[in-house]
């Protein structure tokens, strides 16, 4: 496993641009942060893949184990926290936006996400596993999983209903006291997820990054003007704090170790950021698996599942082919939820709701 690990990261590195003068303009547009969500979005199909596999004691295995459980939760950091920022510039930018958010965000997530359940629901059913009649119907908020990864898109669904109900305390202006009142939300959230989840610290570790991405927007021209001056020092401030941070986690357990990983989560984000603020990922293949992050994080277990019993002792074979497949249903999954959601028809399912 640690060749294709290799053999991706040559990928990642193919066509990147330097620029030593002054900050990228677009670092944080569309096309920067899809390849980022590329790149996270195959790391979390290394992750996921190698539960579903039984690897060889080996020294290119245990390196390749190591690297991927270093990474942890940081796989999916990126993800929150682009939607923080992401949410919060559009806020800024189009008027309605909050007004239209629960129907045209919130709701559109949601019904993605179910529909991308049902596949799930049929395997289990096919499979003869048994869930009782709440387990399935709590699966379609994400609470419970029919086999598929389901604690990201219950909290990113639960993080838009913070900042929906934050925007109402500031009568729908995206500002820094939105940015606080999502913040509290979300540290509430923390606690009880933690009360109802004990030991299961993925549900919450992460989630902050949501308001990180947040804070960014609302200080982008401080943080463009601080780049372009101490951009040498801001990365190394950013990697001292996330190396310190790092080793601390090791020593805590429990609440304190939630909120020093999301502390953590955070500022690896901000590396991740300042880093690509000069250095350029201009690689298209890493944009369009950023364009299917969405598709590929949440369908990636059906492969798996299906090609376990007869790829399953063929490790590499099984990785190209579950990689493949996951392509495939992604494209027709994001196509078939156009046509059902997304295009301006009258008859699509959204405007039936």
């Amino acid at each position: 496993m640690i060749w294709l690990l290799l053999l991706f990261t040559a990928i990642c590195l193919t066509n990147v641009k330097f620029n030593f003068k002054t900050i990228f303009k677009d670092y944080l547009g569309k096309s920067q942060t899809n390849a980022i969500r590329g790149i996270f979005a195959i790391l979390i199909f290394f992750s996921h893949f190698t539960t579903y596999v039984s690897l060889e004691s080996n020294f290119g295995d245990n390196i390749y184990l190591k690297i991927i459980s270093s990474i942890g939760q940081l796989m999916v950091a990126p993800f929150l926290f682009y939607s923080g920022y992401g949410i919060y510039c559009s806020a800024k930018k189009k008027p309605n936006y909050i007004k239209t958010f629960p129907k045209h965000r919130f709701l559109k997530t949601l019904v993605f996400f179910d529909l991308a359940v049902i596949p799930y629901l049929i395997i289990a059913l096919v499979r003869g596993s048994s869930y009782n009649i709440w387990h399935i119907l709590l699966s379609f908020t994400g609470w419970t999983s029919l086999g598929n990864s389901n604690w990201f898109m219950f909290a990113i669904l639960m993080l838009y209903i913070f900042i929906y109900l934050s925007a109402l305390f500031t009568k729908r202006k995206i500002n820094l006291k939105t940015i606080l009142i999502t913040t509290m939300f979300t540290i509430g959230y923390i606690f009880l997820v933690n009360y109802f989840k004990q030991g299961a610290t993925y549900w919450t570790d992460t989630v902050l990054c949501f308001s990180g991405g947040m804070l960014v927007a609302h200080f982008k021209d401080k943080i463009d003007s601080l780049l372009k001056r101490k951009a040498i020092l801001c990365t190394l401030f950013c990697i001292v704090i996330c190396a310190t941070l790092f080793f601390i986690k090791t020593k805590t357990a429990g609440l304190p170790y939630i909120f020093i990983y999301n502390v953590l989560s955070i500022f690896f984000c901000l590396t991740v950021s300042v880093l690509t603020s000069r250095i350029q990922i201009n690689n298209r293949i890493l944009q369009f698996l950023g364009t299917y992050g969405f598709e590929i994080y949440i369908l990636q277990r059906i492969p798996d599942i299906l090609l376990q019993p007869i790829l399953g002792q063929y490790t590499v074979p099984f990785f190209f082919a579950s990689l493949i497949v996951t392509l495939v249903i992604s494209i027709i999954f994001k196509r078939l939820t156009a046509i059902l959601i997304e295009k301006p028809h009258k008859n699509h399912l959204l405007s039936r709701l």
